[in-house]
């Protein structure tokens, strides 16, 4: 998204005569005839463990005599035999689906009915699976055409569709080279972009960070073990080893979250721990591949700042809590004015004064895995670790 493209998709470095992107999907479709929260959670899962695996199996593309596969089939032999050739096995097959494939790697369909079910298949994690047809992106309750939620709930990472009457116009719908960027390392959301003209009426459900193919670099930083306490001024040095040959092309360093730095080469970088709040941190390097594709690798260490040895203290609450309840967080620190609890940057409550307890009510925190932190003012402002808790 710090790129900037002109019309015809070249990238330029005038900001005033380009544009830039956010790529997205939706992550998942619940209402109508969408998936459930456990068969999203079942594939958003499958597809994070997925990254940089280069699954084993074979990305089918599906020929028959129906338009949907004609308005795109000649372009099948050329990109199964270009995909091949990275290594990453790749066929034209005739029929609706490869009825009876335990390692579908990706699939695309032409057909506007199938019963996956009853195929027999078995779809790895990590697979981009799509059909080309009018009513695949609309999840409204119908009987009418097989919806894209359908591959999702076989296993696909990522499924798209059309949500109103798009007719057999091939800008419409992602190229067979869907497939090529997406071995090529590219992530899901990359993949399926760079392969539509007018995606205007398309619907992308699934992981848009998906990255199977990616080879990204190992980054390593000396100066600074997960863990450490410290103080004073710390000097680090960022470095990587190439994966697949690509080099590291530039390095972000990141601080709780927020980006301080960017380089293209590794070399010292000096953090002075006496201008930050004393307590938990958190130090993000990440490093990008010298190429197009640009496949991220990343360090995170956490690290605790202690210039003025004052500590925060906090009683967490149960690991895990029902949504109807409520829990009770206990903060203290000597000399605090205040200390505030937070959900990411979201106020839960506030103690006045150095000590007390705060109840909250498990349901305003949402269901799953929320972290808390507590953070204290005063002239020795501190820090707490973050506190894991799962929402049922």
């Amino acid at each position: 998204s710090r790129y900037t493209w002109d019309p015809d998709g070249h990238r330029i470095a005038d900001a005033e005569k380009g544009q830039r992107y956010l790529l997205s999907t939706m992550l998942g479709v619940t209402q109508g005839r969408g998936n459930t929260e456990k068969e999203i959670r079942t594939y958003l899962q499958r597809s994070a463990a997925a990254d940089f695996t280069r699954p084993q199996g074979t990305i089918y593309y599906m020929w028959n005599k129906d338009i949907r596969s004609a308005t795109r089939d000649k372009c099948f032999a050329s990109m199964a035999a270009a995909i091949t050739a990275l290594g990453v096995p790749a066929k034209v097959q005739q029929g609706i689906v490869p009825d009876g494939a335990k390692d579908v790697t990706g699939m695309m369909v032409g057909a506007a009915d199938f019963d996956l079910a009853k195929s027999n298949i078995v779809i790895r994690p990590g697979a981009i699976c799509e059909h080309l047809t009018s009513a695949g992106g609309i999840l409204l309750n119908t009987k009418f055409q097989t919806p894209l939620s359908e591959f999702l709930r076989h296993g696909a990472a990522g499924a798209s569709g059309t949500v109103v009457e798009p007719r057999a116009i091939q800008a419409k719908f992602p190229l067979p080279s869907l497939q090529l960027h997406y071995a090529k390392g590219c992530s899901l959301a990359e993949a399926f972009y760079q392969s539509i003209s007018g995606p205007y009426q398309l619907l992308i459900v699934g992981d848009p960070l998906c990255q199977p193919w990616a080879t990204p670099p190992k980054v390593l930083v000396s100066g600074l073990k997960a863990g450490d306490v410290v103080k004073g001024k710390l000097a680090l040095t960022p470095s990587g080893v190439p994966n697949g040959g690509r080099p590291i092309g530039a390095f972000e360093i990141f601080m709780d979250g927020h980006l301080v730095a960017r380089s293209e080469k590794s070399g010292p970088l000096d953090i002075d721990t006496t201008k930050m709040v004393d307590g938990y941190h958190e130090l993000r390097i990440v490093g990008s591949g010298a190429d197009a594709i640009e496949a991220q690798g990343r360090v995170i260490l956490p690290f605790k700042v202690q210039n003025h040895d004052a500590a925060l203290e906090v009683k967490a609450p149960p690991a895990s809590v029902k949504s109807s309840d409520k829990f009770r967080v206990s903060v203290r620190q000597p000399g605090a004015k205040a200390i505030v609890l937070r959900q990411n940057n979201r106020e839960l409550g506030r103690v006045q004064g150095e000590a007390g307890d705060l109840e909250v009510a498990a349901a305003t925190l949402g269901r799953g895995t929320s972290m808390l932190q507590a953070f204290s003012e005063g002239d020795v402002p501190v820090i707490s670790a973050p506190v894991r808790m799962i929402i049922e």
